[in-house]
């Protein structure tokens, strides 16, 4: 499964990793800023691959359950 997204090469497992936390953390901030509702049609096309909506979904019921 890819979401079809270039970038620079890692040059082995750890920084794969490094890099991977880091952009989760700014992915978890800006998913906080979002409105509660979103759709297909909030976001370009490009952004709504099923691993991107999977993973959209997934941080919608991790702060669900947060919140209870």
């Amino acid at each position: 499964m890819t979401i079809n997204v270039s970038a620079p090469p890692v040059e082995n497992e750890q920084e794969a990793l490094t890099l991977m936390f880091y952009h989760l953390q700014l992915a978890a901030m800006y998913f906080e800023a979002t409105p509660e509702m979103i759709s297909y049609t909030d976001v370009p096309d490009t952004f709504t691959t099923a691993p991107m909506w999977q993973w959209l979904q997934s941080m919608d019921a991790l702060y669900a359950e947060e919140d209870k």
